[in-house]
C-alpha cells in the first residue's frame, strides 16, 4: 500500500511526499506503534480491529477477483449490451477482409500546420485519389495507446477515470481491454480469422511480432512497495543500486532495437498475408511504432546511427522527419493492399493519438488530433463524417457491411496525465 499512500500525498500534500520528510515520518510512526503495542496491557481490542480490517480487505480483493473472472477481465470497460445480442437489420451480403493499420502518435494536419508549419495534405490527396475516405478533423478518444485502441475495438468508452496520473496497474487494465474486445468477438462469431501484428497479445491470436504490452503480475505488485519506489526514484541518482543511469541507458537501447525490428516484422508479415489466397475472411491488426519515438529515420527513410536513437521524445524536428518517412510507408502499403486484394477488403489507416510532447503551454487537445482514413470496396461512405472519433469507426463499418443497427456515440476526448 506504500505506492497508494505516496501517490495520494503527491497529489494532495506534495511536501509530505518528499523522501526527506516521508521516510522519517514513516520511521517515527512504526516506532510509535511498536512502542504502544509493547507497553499497553489492553491489546485485545487493537488485535480485533486489525484482524477485522484484514478480513474486510481480503473480502474486497476476492470480490474484485470474482468480478474480473465473470467478465473475462473486462470490468474496466462499460458493457451496455453485448453486440452479439443485437440483431442485424438484414443478412449481410458479403464478409470482406478488414485491415486495421495503426500508426502510433501520428498527428492530424491541423496540429502539424500549427506546431510545425507543415502542410500534410499531400498524403490526404494521395489516399482520396485511390478511393479512400479521409476525415479532415478526426479525433482520438484517449491520448494513451491501450485506452485509445481499447475504446476503438470495443466501440465504447471506458468508465470515468478516478486517478490523477496513469500508474502501472491502470495501464495494464487498459491493455486487458484490447486482449478481449467486442469487435474480435463479433468477427470471430462470423467465421473471421484474426491475424495480430500489434504490440498486444490477444486471446484471438497471439502477436506475431515481439510483444510490448505484456502484463507482469509480479511487477504490478512489487512496483508499489517502498523499496521499489525508492530505488526507481532515487537509486540511480545516488550512483548505486540496479537502476544506475548507465543500466537505464542500456535497457533503453535494447528496447529500441526491438522496436526497430518490429517495424520490419510488421511490414513483411502484413504484406505476406495480403498476398495469400483464402476462402475465410480475415481481420488483420497491424501496429507501427511510427512516427512515435524512438526516432529511427530521417525523412528519406535513412536510419540514424543507433547511438542517436535515444534522443528526447520532444525532439520535434526528428518527429516531423519520421512522419514524412511514415507517409511513404503508408503510400506503399495502400498501393500494395489495393493491388494484392484477392477478396473484397476494408482498409482502416488511423493513429491512436497525436504527438504528445508539446510544451506545457500548448493546448492538450492537440494530443487527440489524429489520422483517420477508410477504404471501402464500394468507394461510397454514407455514414462517415469529417469529425469522427475512433470510438465510432467500427460502429459505422458494422452498420455499413453487417447491417448492425448501432447508434453513434458522442465524439469526445478524455485527457490522461501520463508523466
Amino acid at each position: 500500500f506504500y505506492g497508494v499512500l505516496q501517490d495520494w500525498l503527491r497529489h494532495h500534500l506534495p511536501l509530505l511526499s518528499r523522501y526527506l520528510v516521508l521516510l522519517p515520518l514513516l520511521s517515527a510512526g512504526l516506532f510509535a506503534i511498536n512502542h504502544f503495542t509493547r507497553r499497553t496491557v489492553h491489546t485485545a481490542k487493537l488485535f480485533l480491529y486489525v484482524n477485522s480490517l484484514f478480513i474486510l480487505l481480503c473480502l474486497f480483493e476476492a470480490s474484485v477477483f470474482l468480478i474480473n473472472q465473470a467478465t473475462n477481465g473486462q470490468g474496466l470497460t462499460t458493457r451496455k449490451a453485448d453486440f452479439g445480442d443485437i440483431k442485424p437489420m438484414s443478412a449481410a451480403t458479403t464478409n470482406p477482409d478488414i485491415y486495421l493499420l495503426i500508426f502510433d502518435g501520428y498527428s492530424g494536419n491541423h496540429a502539424l500546420k500549427k506546431e510545425w508549419n507543415y502542410d500534410n495534405s499531400a498524403i490526404y490527396s494521395f489516399l482520396r485519389a485511390r478511393g479512400f475516405f479521409v476525415a479532415n478533423h478526426p479525433k482520438s478518444n484517449y491520448n494513451v495507446t491501450p485506452y485509445s485502441i481499447g475504446s476503438m475495438l470495443n466501440m465504447d468508452y471506458h468508465p470515468p477515470f478516478a486517478f490523477a496520473k496513469l500508474e502501472t496497474k491502470d495501464f495494464m487494465q487498459g491493455v486487458a481491454t484490447v486482449s478481449e474486445n467486442r469487435l474480435c468477438n463479433f468477427l470471430t462469431a462470423k467465421n473471421y480469422e484474426v491475424r495480430n501484428f500489434s504490440f498486444f497479445n490477444m486471446s484471438y491470436d497471439q502477436t506475431r511480432i515481439a510483444p510490448f504490452y505484456v502484463v507482469n503480475i509480479r511487477e504490478l505488485i512489487v512496483n508499489q512497495t517502498l523499496l521499489a519506489r525508492f530505488t526507481k526514484d532515487r537509486g540511480w541518482k545516488n550512483g548505486n543500486g540496479a537502476l544506475k543511469q548507465s543500466v537505464i541507458d542500456d535497457e533503453i537501447k535494447k528496447e529500441n532495437r526491438i522496436h526497430y525490428n518490429r517495424i520490419g516484422q510488421t511490414m513483411s508479415g502484413l504484406l505476406n498475408i495480403s498476398r495469400e489466397k483464402r476462402e475465410k475472411p480475415v481481420f488483420i491488426y497491424a501496429h507501427f511504432v511510427l512516427p512515435h519515438d524512438p526516432y529511427f529515420f530521417d525523412s528519406t527513410g535513412r536510419a540514424y546511427a543507433e547511438k542517436e536513437w535515444t534522443v528526447s521524445r520532444s525532439d520535434k524536428s526528428r518527429y516531423l522527419s519520421q512522419l514524412v518517412y511514415t507517409n511513404s510507408l503508408i503510400k506503399n502499403l495502400a498501393e500494395s493492399l489495393l493491388k494484392d486484394a484477392k477478396r473484397e477488403r476494408i482498409i482502416v489507416i488511423a493513429s491512436d493519438h497525436g504527438y504528445r510532447s508539446f510544451e506545457a503551454t500548448a493546448d492538450p487537445q492537440m494530443q487527440f488530433e489524429n489520422l483517420m482514413a477508410v477504404y471501402y470496396p464500394t468507394k461510397r461512405y454514407p455514414n462517415f463524417y469529417d469529425s469522427i472519433s475512433s470510438v465510432n469507426t467500427f460502429r459505422v463499418i458494422l452498420k455499413d457491411f453487417f447491417n448492425m443497427p448501432l447508434p453513434l456515440l458522442k465524439d469526445s476526448s478524455v485527457y490522461i496525465k501520463v508523466w
